[in-house]
């Protein structure tokens, strides 16, 4: 028998419900700090360069299954009429450039930078001899959050209401934490210090109030709302996903009341069970005298305590630490963009003005891919002695077709196979993409790649 919810605990379960999906979203889609070299992930440099097999095992038992090597993005052959192409084994060498440098005997793994990436590669090379560097971004830390605690202790010691104040604080703590940037952490220290005084302004010494005498006094003390505010302004300083990150802390601090307020009335029932005659709980009959006053002496402790914080947890973030097992002061140099094409997307205008941007030093990039698709597409009707060239927009592949009439007479058709356009380039991206490609996309147009000096 399925027991019926009972109508006052539908805003409990409302706001349980906006707690947990606002928490997991902060997980799940975290804004990193700084930049990497490639957008969405982070180079992982190890030596010797010939133990790529031990570093993808390794990798894999640390759950760390995302990610380019050589071994998943070498290209094959789609074309079962034409099964022999030198042209492909060629270009899979030119790719392997990508993978290792022979000259610094070093080997490349293209990670997708994921929380707590840093933590998760040392584990993987621990009892290794491999010499290792992942490149600086720091992915998820949690020191500036430490700096947050400076914060909520002074509001625990000059404001009422611990309890609220305490778990009403966690989504701040995970805004810092997920929201890794400078103005991730501001928002996160505005966005506590508003939860905090609207906590602390709410004194009820020991009595009890309903739903709307808490709603009468939050809403004499809404100036505090401007907290929220300022957090919004900060998070939309990194773009729409820091924006939406602050709301879902906002949410989860508005809901977390709820929830508390529910655990607090189980622990007085609780603790009423052990008493000899249940403690008086007087009721409020007007919320509306209920103000807290300042901690005598402390009337500023709280704002300077939030400028503090704020002055602790930028330097946390700007000297932030990578992992790496290896000679710093070792020159090393990765596979890095060069120029960007004007075109956004990946239509045939940006393939042709990739095209021009290409230098000597380049390597294979997203161009040499959707031109190999091509040339594979296009094998089986190429006569042997024509040179392999990239394509040019608008080619088309064409074909005869032979067809005999009544009279027996044989006659041949020109027939197009196909078109070099941008459903010719999307189709080719979608379809045969390998682990490499689906990086270079993630960079969101066209972009030319050379050996740079990794800073």
């Amino acid at each position: 028998m399925i027991p019926k919810i009972q109508k006052h605990n539908i805003p409990l379960l409302a706001a349980s419900f906006v707690v947990c999906c606002s928490l997991l979203a902060l997980f799940l889609f975290p804004v990193h700090s700084g930049k990497t070299c490639w957008t969405g992930y982070r180079v992982l440099i190890v030596t010797p360069a010939n133990r790529e097999a031990e570093i993808v095992s390794r990798l894999d038992k640390a759950g760390i299954t995302d990610y380019a090597s050589e071994a998943n993005s070498q290209l094959a052959n789609s074309s079962p009429e034409a099964p022999i192409q030198p042209y492909l084994s060629r270009l899979n060498d030119e790719r392997s450039r990508w993978f290792s440098d022979a000259e610094h005997d070093t080997r490349f793994v293209y990670l997708k930078n994921l929380p707590f990436l840093d933590a998760r590669i040392e584990k993987a090379f621990t009892g290794s001899d491999l010499a290792y560097y992942l490149e600086k971004n720091s992915g998820t830390l949690f020191a500036q959050a430490l700096a947050l605690i400076l914060l909520l202790s002074v509001g625990l010691f000059t404001r009422s209401n611990r309890a609220y104040q305490f778990f009403c604080a966690i989504p701040s703590f995970m805004l810092s934490i997920f929201f890794c940037q400078i103005t991730g952490f501001l928002a996160s220290v505005a966005l506590l210090w508003g939860m905090l005084e609207l906590a602390g302004s709410i004194d009820t010494r020991s009595l009890r109030l309903n739903s709307r005498q808490l709603w009468n006094i939050l809403t004499r003390k809404r100036m505090y709302a401007l907290f929220f505010l300022v957090a919004l302004v900060f998070g939309a300083l990194s773009g729409f996903h820091g924006f939406f990150l602050v709301i879902l802390a906002i949410l989860a601090s508005a809901a977390l009341p709820v929830p508390v307020s529910k655990a607090v009335e189980i622990y007085r029932k609780v603790r009423n069970r052990k008493r000899l005659h249940p403690r008086f709980e007087p009721l409020a009959i007007s919320g509306g005298s209920i103000l807290s006053a300042n901690v005598t002496g402390l009337k500023y402790a709280l704002p300077l305590a939030a400028l503090l914080t704020a002055g602790l947890g930028i330097p946390l973030l700007v000297l932030r630490s990578p992992s790496h097992k290896t000679d710093e002061s070792r020159v090393l140099y990765i596979p890095a963009p060069s120029r960007y094409t004007r075109h956004a997307g990946f239509g045939v205008d940006g393939y042709s003005e990739l095209m021009a941007l290409r230098s000597k030093q380049s390597l294979p990039d997203l161009g040499d891919f959707v031109a190999a698709r091509w040339i594979i597409r296009t094998a089986p009707w190429r006569r042997i002695q024509d040179p392999v060239l990239a394509p040019e927009a608008e080619s088309t592949a064409e074909y005869i077709s032979y067809q005999m009439d009544e009279a027996g007479i044989i006659t041949g058709k020109k027939r197009i196979m196909d078109t070099f356009n941008t459903g010719f380039i999307k189709k080719s991206l979608v379809v045969d993409s390998t682990r490499l490609e689906k990086m270079l996309l993630k960079q969101k147009r066209f972009v030319t790649v050379e050996l740079t000096r990794l800073n």
